[in-house]
């Protein structure tokens, strides 16, 4: 997968989500605006995922000559990160919401959740590379920080705070992901039987109730008891220093 890693591609992501919008140089126009680029690309990645999503298939999905495309975005690396900043900046801000900062940072894990669920391909792109800092993400960061303002603790640990969940939603959205693609946790005839075949479930005893149980495969209530969990530690207690701290200038 192409990404916008490197130094040349980052900046003119940069320009296109903070610059005015290009206006294309050559070609049949018709109507095109990078809005209406950004919006096709997003619409072929729910489809076919970031594998399909290539310039030649979204210069067919808008009816223009690549080449036309070209001029408005150089590049598929800041296709990405144009669609990745438009997807951030999809609802309702996170210090518009009702409640304390807990109820709010709450409501934002789960919205979270379900868009990586729904736009699987988001978390390809994050895991890729650090997202570009443009305005739908400033926008976000910013509102999720006067969300933690009321929570007392200091900049720092509201950082800290947000980046823990933030965190800790990609990688539960990433479980449940995989194991849609993979057919989930249902009944698989032939998974069963080389699982038979090849391990003594007697001697793993609590795995083997965990699974049972049906524990290990329900991602829905593992996702809702962690996140209690960690939100009602970052309520509990401000004094609570990390273990290793791994803040710059310490090593």
């Amino acid at each position: 997968m192409s990404n916008a890693s490197d130094g040349g591609s980052q900046l003119r992501a940069l320009r296109l989500l903070w610059g005015p919008a290009p206006g294309g140089g050559r070609g049949p126009r018709r109507g095109l605006t990078q809005g209406r680029i950004v919006e096709a690309a997003a619409e072929i990645a729910d489809r076919q995922g970031l594998d399909g999503l290539t310039m030649r298939t979204l210069a067919s999905e808008l009816g223009v000559g690549v080449a036309t495309l070209y001029t408005y975005v150089p590049g598929r690396p800041e296709l990405l990160a144009l669609i990745l900043d438009q997807s951030i900046g999809q609802g309702v801000q996170p210090d518009e919401l009702s409640g304390d900062w807990r109820d709010r940072l709450r409501q934002v894990a789960y919205a979270d959740l379900q868009g990586y669920l729904q736009r699987p391909w988001m978390l390809q792109l994050l895991a890729a590379q650090p997202p570009a800092l443009g305005p739908n993400l400033l926008a976000w960061y910013e509102s999720m920080l006067r969300v933690m303002a009321d929570s007392g603790l200091p900049i720092d640990d509201q950082v800290a705070a947000l980046e823990a969940v933030d965190g800790y939603v990609r990688g539960m959205a990433l479980a449940m992901t995989e194991d849609a693609a993979t057919g989930g946790a249902g009944p698989d005839t032939e998974r069963d039987a080389f699982y038979a075949d090849h391990i003594d479930w007697q001697a793993h005893p609590l795995f083997a109730a965990a699974s049972e149980s049906g524990a290990i495969s329900d991602h829905r209530a593992n996702f809702a008891f962690g996140l209690e969990r960690l939100l009602a530690g970052i309520a509990a207690d401000d004094d609570v220093a990390p273990t290793g701290d791994f803040r710059a200038g310490n090593k």
